[in-house]
């Protein structure tokens, strides 16, 4: 993969040129069709992305459990737990953002699914080798990492606002306890 490409991404394009160069040797470019899951919450997070092209869904599965009772007979009730999965799309994606963070900063599970809403191209890093280039060079690990803590602190700012916005529409309090 050329370092230029790799460039067009702010996270990016702040770092020594060796190390970009370094970085982007270990790259490579993936294309997905829509519809293509491209990585799937609680999977292992092997890989760090970034969307070159197309658009892509960040999409959470709540799951909930519910207690199912079923009247066979008069005097006979059969229970049993079910598990209910609801789909949510948090944020759609465009060329420039990045996804699969959770790879780099957590135990390692993604915690979330993307899914390409249309043919996508992505550059894909393996985690392991993106830390050990970023350890090589203290000054540009901080850096990348920063910057990285800002997209993902946006990013829940975003989110929580969204979350509580619902919360006050359903249950019309402005306390939650």
């Amino acid at each position: 993969m050329d370092a230029k490409q790799l460039e067009t991404f702010d996270i990016f394009n702040r770092m020594p040129s060796a190390l970009c160069s370094a970085i982007a040797e270990k790259a490579s470019l993936q294309s997905y069709p829509a519809d293509e899951t491209i990585l799937k919450q609680e999977e292992k997070a092997q890989y760090f992305y970034g969307l070159v092209s197309g658009e892509v869904e960040l999409r959470f599965i709540f799951r909930d459990r519910v207690l199912k009772s079923d009247v066979r007979h008069e005097e006979s009730v059969v229970r049993r737990w079910e598990t209910i999965d609801t789909p949510v799309v948090l944020e759609t994606l465009q060329p420039g953002d990045l996804f699969g963070w959770s790879s780099l900063v957590s135990h390692n599970v993604y915690t979330g699914s993307v899914v390409a809403t249309q043919p996508s191209e992505a550059i894909a890093i393996r985690a392991g080798e993106l830390r050990q280039l970023l350890d090589s060079d203290p000054s540009a690990g901080y850096m990348f990492m920063n910057t990285l803590s800002e997209i993902i602190a946006s990013r829940l700012h975003w989110r929580t606002n969204k979350l509580l916005e619902s919360w006050i529409e359903a249950f019309g309090v402005q306390h939650i306890k």
